[in-house]
């Protein structure tokens, strides 16, 4: 197997813990709902990146310059498509040496990471919609994804709460990581 694709093979399958999404804590990669399989398998990849290692079936990010990703702070829509976020922790020492800098090029303040984010590395996934319905069904999209990729991210909405893979209330979690903290 090439280094680059046995890289891309032991990363995928990792516990999650229960995480805050609305805390203010993490980053964002907003990306349309159909690049899930392909960033669960592959990461979120800059088009540098993707092209060098030949990831299949990876679909150019018009958004996405040269060897960057780009992560922000808000989860965000940019068209009127159905749009998702993934989850992302700057503090991981593998994140804070991609870390490039901020891009005030763009509308809204973006953070660049060189290269890639590993799937390993993608905390959890925010659905996101108008309505609880449109949530609802991005939720239950995400959750067939992993089914058949076999995988265990937590799939939240917008608000906090957990939608999958049990149902849990933003309040909920965090009453049940402040207890967490105070074990440790």
């Amino acid at each position: 197997m090439e280094p680059v694709k046995e890289v891309l093979a032991n990363e995928l399958n990792r516990s999650h813990d229960l995480i805050d999404v609305v805390s203010g804590k993490f980053y964002f990669h907003n990306t349309p709902i159909e690049n899930a399989a392909q960033i669960l398998t592959q990461g979120i990849a800059s088009n540098v990146f993707a092209e060098r290692a030949e990831l299949k079936g990876y679909k150019r990010l018009r958004y996405s310059r040269d060897e960057f990703v780009y992560l922000t702070r808000e989860i965000k829509a940019y068209d009127n498509q159905p749009y998702m976020s993934f989850v992302v922790d700057l503090e991981n020492p593998t994140m804070k040496a991609r870390f490039v800098g901020k891009d005030k090029e763009l509308p809204h303040e973006q953070i660049k990471l060189r290269f890639r984010i590993p799937p390993d590395l993608l905390l959890g996934m925010v659905a996101r919609g108008h309505d609880n319905n449109a949530i609802s069904q991005q939720a239950k999209e995400l959750e067939t994804t992993m089914k058949r990729l076999n995988l265990n991210i937590p799939v939240y909405d917008k608000w906090g709460n957990l939608l999958w893979p049990q149902r849990m209330s933003h309040e909920e979690i965090v009453e049940e990581l402040r207890r967490k903290n105070e074990v440790q």
